[in-house]
């Protein structure tokens, strides 16, 4: 299939308007669609951010890694939220591209591109990867290079062009057809003297209602369990939350929750909040990968998924509960700053307690190797009434997601 075919068809299957976030590659597909006939009725806008700067001002904020999945879900999910010109019924769509191509230079990882698009009911990824010659780069010259990076950049277009059409079709033959093998149905176009070799991953994460509902704010709180996913209420009354970002979700989360269980002898649900007072919104693509990493790690778990990042709205919607926290994170419940003033924190402490909240409290080793603790923390002295501390000698973890993330470059 040559590309003006491709793009004639995706242009005139007429169910999506969408919105274009590309970054580092990927611009090909874009025009491509721009020269075609009838493009106006896709394509509602595009956004190349690609200076951190640019790439901070499209999603409201900085990004710890630019080519990677969870920043291709993020731009995805702004790209959607920028569709606002709805023709004739057609359907919103947030396309995004960022990628990591051959450059002027001796790359030191490897050369990539991640491509995330967003509907209201589902988040479809397609992942791309190049292999290398590293001795041949070593003696490439700058025509090479050249010819290395636009090679890489039709191979990310096509790809892109084909996961929109893929979609399409998925579409076509029925709203609910959500595959996750959808790589072997995707209709590369046919590049002629290719000599870079590529993979191509895929992935669909369908969003069940309640998620539409949590992200658009109509509903608060909605519950999920690995072995009957989403539903609107717990299988039980809540005793015991411990929530987190889990980016992602390691054994010492595990290890801390079953020791929670056994110290509270009580059930407890992890809690995931897509908004946060310290970092950005999770994405729904970010979301789904989350959930399925912690179904991984601990299938008999239940997980509820909220839009309350401050304390004192979890409590006020589970009173009598226990939170189990981290010793860092009861430190920054004891921070007057998310308040706004020194008297609204004292009465957010004195409704804790009128709440009969409680705040089981692990230690774990700083940044400089000190472990801290409940004890080692200046906590003001009503709030340090309502926690229980969990020795070092029964649980200390040096596992830290923010260092999984740096490692495999999540």
């Amino acid at each position: 299939m040559v590309v003006s075919n491709l793009t004639a068809e995706i242009i005139d299957d007429g169910r999506f308007q969408a919105y274009f976030a590309i970054a580092g590659g990927g611009t090909d597909a874009l025009a491509d669609l721009l020269r075609t006939p009838g493009a106006s009725g896709l394509v509602e806008g595009a956004t190349i951010p690609y200076s951190p700067d640019q790439m901070t001002e499209f999603l409201g904020y900085e990004v710890a890694q630019a080519c990677c999945q969870a920043t291709a879900w993020k731009m995805a999910n702004a790209a959607f939220r920028r569709v606002i010109n709805n023709k004739a019924g057609r359907s919103p769509l947030g396309v995004a591209c960022t990628a990591a191509l051959g450059t002027n230079r001796v790359r030191k990882g490897e050369s990539r591109a991640h491509i995330a698009l967003q509907m209201s009911d589902a988040v479809y990824t397609f992942t791309v990867r190049f292999v290398r010659d590293e001795q041949k780069e070593q003696s490439a010259s700058a025509d090479q290079f050249a010819a290395i990076r636009a090679q890489q950049e039709r191979v990310v277009s096509d790809v892109l062009l084909s996961a929109l059409r893929y979609v399409q079709a998925a579409r076509r033959r029925s709203p609910s057809a959500l595959t996750r093998d959808c790589q072997k149905t995707l209709p590369l176009v046919a590049l002629d003297n290719l000599t870079t070799q590529y993979t191509v991953t895929t992935d669909c994460q369908p969003l069940p209602d309640s998620w539409r509902n949590l992200f658009q704010g109509t509903i608060d709180e909605t519950y999920y369990s690995p072995s009957l996913a989403t539903r609107n209420s717990p299988l039980a009354t809540i005793p015991a939350i411990f929530p987190g970002s889990f980016n992602p979700i390691h054994d010492g989360h595990r290890r801390m929750r079953a020791l929670a269980s056994a110290i509270l002898h009580c059930p407890v649900c992890y809690e995931l909040s897509v908004l946060n007072a310290d970092k950005p919104t999770t994405s729904p693509g970010e979301t789904a990968w989350r959930l399925n990493e912690i179904a991984k790690m601990d299938a008999q778990a239940e997980v509820i998924l909220s839009r309350t990042p401050l304390f004192i709205d979890k409590a006020r919607k589970h009173p009598g509960v226990t939170f189990v926290v981290g010793a860092d994170t009861m430190a920054r419940i004891n921070d007057p700053k998310y308040c706004q003033s020194e008297l609204a924190f004292n009465e957010m402490i004195a409704e804790f307690s009128r709440l009969n909240i409680r705040f089981l409290v692990f230690g774990r080793p700083a940044s400089d190797g000190v472990f801290s603790s409940l004890e080692t923390l200046h906590l003001i002295d009503a709030l340090r009434q309502l926690c229980i501390p969990v020795p070092e000698n029964e649980f200390c973890c040096t596992l830290s997601s923010t260092e999984i993330r740096r490692r495999y470059g999540l």
